[in-house]
């Protein structure tokens, strides 16, 4: 994909410059940046919409597939992955992304949805593992219907710490990776 003529500005800027600038777009400028072949610009996009809790329109643009890339869906689900249970609508998002060609970004949806720990997400788990061919996507959906079926995220995931508890979960029964401070 092509960068356009903003993207070319940005990549010229300092972090700090970029900061500035983003500060002037608008919230679907700031996330078609997530696109960027540039690390800085693309990450500094990420950043700024964590940071102004603008994951609702890090959705809707996932669900109206206008991230074309597979770097600009990768971190969006970033963002989505660090709110947790916060976005309104991010089951749907995970799951509309579960055909996505990119092992990383199917990755990231598919954290998402054990995290969320909704059962009823398996049968489109499940379905959407029968229509791919890639051995380490096919490990990917195993691990998350196993940790949708016992209930226990941390089975997708071991060395992960929710530090803010961002996805609700039981302190008690995942004392050690769940704690809020």
């Amino acid at each position: 994909m092509a960068p356009t003529l903003l993207d070319e500005k940005l990549r010229k800027l300092s972090y700090d410059e970029i900061e500035r600038e983003l500060l002037r777009l608008g919230d679907a400028e700031v996330v078609a940046l997530l696109d960027s072949r540039s690390r800085r610009v693309g990450g500094q996009a990420a950043e700024f919409l964590l940071a102004r809790r603008k994951a609702d329109v890090i959705v809707e643009a996932l669900l109206a597939s206008r991230l074309r890339t597979k770097l600009g869906r990768l971190r969006a689900t970033y963002v989505l992955n660090y709110c947790g249970r916060q976005p309104a609508r991010a089951a749907e998002t995970y799951l509309h992304l579960l055909d996505d060609r990119d092992v990383g970004v199917l990755g990231n949806a598919l954290f998402g949805l054990a995290f969320l720990q909704d059962e009823r997400s398996i049968g489109k788990i499940e379905a959407a593992r029968e229509h791919t061919r890639k051995a380490e996507a096919r490990e990917l959906f195993d691990l998350a219907i196993k940790a949708l079926t016992e209930q226990d995220p941390f089975i997708f995931a071991p060395g992960y710490r929710d530090s803010a508890n961002v996805w609700g979960l039981d302190e008690k029964r995942f004392a050690g990776k769940v704690w809020c401070d």
